[in-house]
């Protein structure tokens, strides 16, 4: 899959996982919506924490920061400016048969037209669920990214991608987004 994205192993160890899972399970979270706040639940079921208010949360855009620069470097060569919005925790619960349909991080509006690298890193064990696999399509071929617990998953943001629905438990990941210049 390095042609659409790169694979960063153990980019999270396993107590901050556990860190972040706490945060989703304790916090006021809000049901996902699409870009513009429209919460559309044959598009999106799920629920986020924002992260750019939390207390403490420091040291994951640190991570964040880090991550998203060695990617850029080794694979896109983007030009980019930084994280202009916060990170989500989301959480795609079973009982909701929770799941984001196809979609790109890149859209129309003043928030999303600056997306330029995108950031999914898995916070789950991948045995404490079935289903909701984050699949990418850059190139007409859907392929399935990595459920190894700490593992980010760095890809443009015009490239296509869903979270197929879980059937069983509950994934949970930890999302953002690095902005630049508009794609001329």
């Amino acid at each position: 899959m390095d042609h659409i994205c790169v694979t960063v192993p153990g980019a999270f160890d396993e107590n901050e996982c556990a860190l972040l899972r706490q945060m989703i399970k304790t916090e006021d979270t809000r049901p996902g919506a699409l870009s513009g706040g429209l919460t559309e639940k044959n598009i999106r079921a799920c629920d986020i924490l924002w992260l750019d208010d939390e207390p403490g949360t420091d040291w994951i855009f640190r991570r964040l920061t880090r991550l998203a620069a060695d990617a850029n470097t080794q694979a896109f060569a983007f030009q980019v400016e930084g994280f202009d919005e916060g990170a989500q925790l989301i959480r795609y619960d079973a009982t909701i048969k929770g799941f984001y349909d196809w979609h790109t991080d890149r859209g129309r509006s003043r928030q999303t037209e600056t997306r330029k690298l995108s950031m999914s890193i898995q916070i789950s064990d991948e045995h404490a669920y079935e289903g909701g696999n984050l699949e990418l399509n850059g190139d007409g071929t859907p392929l399935q990214a990595s459920r190894t617990l700490g593992t980010a998953i760095i890809f443009p943001s015009f490239v296509l991608h869903r979270v197929t629905p879980v059937t069983r438990g509950e994934r949970s990941v930890l999302v953002a987004w690095l902005h630049g210049p508009p794609f001329s």
